[in-house]
């Protein structure tokens, strides 16, 4: 009989701890805003936003103005601080 191979549990520094916990709590709200915003459009800029694109780059991306790219960015705000 062979013996089974005993997994212990991965052990990380409190500090460690902590900012795993903070990264997980914020991937958990970033996924439930996107999931909030219907519009695959808002989903785009809140996604592009967090990787660091201008509102010009995603209004070149979008094929519209830059004015209206940040008013849906606008719309993207009003919905994450209405879910708080």
């Amino acid at each position: 009989m062979i013996a089974a191979e005993v997994r212990r549990p991965t052990t990380f520094p409190p500090q460690d701890r902590c900012r795993l916990v903070r990264q997980v709590n914020l991937t958990d709200e970033i996924k439930h805003l996107l999931q909030r915003l219907a519009d695959p459009t808002l989903q785009q800029i809140a996604v592009w936003k967090m990787e660091g694109y201008s509102y010009d780059e995603m209004a070149v991306k979008l094929d519209c103005s830059k004015r209206t790219v940040i008013r849906k960015f606008n719309l993207i705000r009003q919905i994450a601080e209405a879910g708080e």
